[in-house]
């Protein structure tokens, strides 16, 4: 190791506020990556730092977090046929879902379960639909499929709120006898000009 690393290290201690647990762990985890140099260790530190990890059992915690975010968002991939990895923003609104609004999978699957029939199915479209439930006070799949019998804006028939059903939505209009007399008139007066 050169020595401008061990300078590196002294100012991430410095910066960071790192535990000895946490530089050595940060060290573990990008060498895990195959990125074991100085801008992207600072990088991942800058994260870290950032997100309040200072000790071991923070930094513990954030892991947990991030692969239960990871495993959510292969399943979300996997099941809207994205065959890409997520992006950030993505991560985020899964990482929303999941901490802010203590949702589990099968609530997420409902949501995406609404996206059947869009070509390109957006996080943001699903997102709103998790932000409506969750300010509706839902916390669990049975308060969710009480909520969506309940609710007419989530019914099979509409998708959202005042949609007008198009089918038999009008007064059928009513013609007497005498109606029909002229318009067969009319149609032999057509026929005898030309």
């Amino acid at each position: 190791m050169s020595p401008s690393w061990y300078t590196a290290i002294d100012s991430w201690f410095s910066a960071y506020h790192f535990d000895e647990d946490v530089m050595v762990s940060l060290f573990q985890y990008c060498y895990d990556k195959n990125a074991l140099n100085m801008k992207y260790i600072e990088k991942v530190g800058a994260t870290w730092f950032q997100k309040g990890i200072t000790s071991h059992w923070e930094l513990e915690k954030y892991l947990i977090n991030l692969e239960k975010i990871k495993k959510t968002g292969k399943k979300i991939s996997r099941i809207l046929r994205l065959n890409r990895n997520l992006t950030a923003f993505e991560e985020e609104f899964i990482d929303t879902w999941i901490n802010e609004y203590e949702f589990d999978m099968p609530i997420i699957e409902e949501a995406l379960r609404k996206t059947s029939g869009k070509t390109y199915p957006s996080f943001n479209y699903i997102n709103g639909i998790l932000k409506a439930w969750y300010e509706e006070g839902i916390n669990n799949i049975d308060q969710l499929k009480s909520y969506l019998e309940a609710a007419p804006a989530y019914n099979s028939k509409t998708s959202y709120p005042g949609k007008v059903e198009r089918r038999n939505n009008f007064q059928q209009r009513q013609y007497d006898d005498d109606f029909y007399e002229k318009l067969n008139q009319a149609t032999i007066t057509r026929k005898d000009r030309a």
